[in-house]
């Protein structure tokens, strides 16, 4: 929509324009800085902003916890998944080895994100 025409919306639905639109850039702000920086600033825009913005987040932590990943909720269907197909369950060693590497996987991510926020926060 463009500017002018967005001035004959009626108020609740310019809000919802301007919540659309900052949740479209919030995510690249997002990406840009931490977590907490983000979410001041969308509570100093306002309630409606903020708790947009915890739906943001929300959703994203929903997606990634959908990740083939043994240790995830994304992983434990993989295994549902499997026992459906095999008509049999997975044997207890194979489970524990999956769910082992996903573990690993899962420490590498958070080692990941740990160093890239303090490398960010000391200016590297």
């Amino acid at each position: 929509m463009s500017d002018s025409s967005s001035s004959d919306l009626p108020s609740s639905a310019r809000r919802s324009e301007s919540r659309a639109r900052y949740l479209a850039d919030g995510g690249v702000e997002v990406a840009k800085g931490l977590i907490a920086q983000a979410a001041a600033q969308s509570a100093k825009q306002g309630l409606d902003v903020f708790l947009g913005f915890l739906a943001f987040v929300s959703v994203n932590l929903a997606v990634l916890n959908m990740l083939p990943i043994p240790v995830l909720d994304g992983g434990q269907f993989l295994f549902l998944l499997a026992e459906g197909i095999f008509r049999r369950p997975l044997s207890l060693r194979l489970r524990e080895q999956l769910t082992m590497v996903g573990l690993v996987l899962i420490v590498l991510l958070m080692v990941l994100a740990f160093s890239n926020d303090i490398r960010r926060l000391i200016g590297g």
